[in-house]
């Protein structure tokens, strides 16, 4: 494959996991990640696997109405120069509402930006770190 053909995938797979937020599929979500990650957030650097991860995620997007993602800067994609590493910069603003109670919900709204890095593993792209910085804004923003 060529750079532009790797570019393309990675972006497949960036729109992918935006897609599985309003499908409600962990599995999709996390199909493009290793077995094992690092995941990079609110100040700290955890290991996760697959196994651990889908249960919450399944919960999360059970629990979460997606009324729009709209993506503020189109990816950014980079490839190392023998193409077995990449990255992939993002940076969306979601609406959505969230049960909070039985027959209750409230809405929220944020902003994400991300980077998500990447190595081929037998020859597939593999996510093997997620750093994701979130924004809550208030109903006036």
């Amino acid at each position: 494959m060529n750079s532009e053909q790797e570019k393309a995938r990675l972006l497949q797979l960036h729109r992918t996991a935006l897609q599985a937020h309003l499908e409600k599929d962990a599995g999709a979500f996390l199909a493009a990640y290793a077995s094992q990650w690092y995941d990079v957030r609110a100040g700290g650097i955890r290991l996760r696997s697959k196994e651990e991860a889908l249960p919450a995620i399944d919960q999360y997007f059970r629990r979460t109405h997606f009324a729009a993602i709209h993506e503020i800067t189109a990816p950014i994609i980079h490839l190392s120069a023998d193409a077995s590493m990449a990255w992939v910069i993002g940076e969306i603003r979601v609406q959505a509402s969230q049960e909070v109670a039985l027959s209750e919900e409230r809405d929220f709204s944020f902003r994400c930006a991300w980077v998500s890095v990447y190595e081929k593993h037998e020859g597939e792209w593999a996510q093997v770190v997620d750093a994701s910085f979130f924004q809550f804004q208030t109903p006036n923003e």
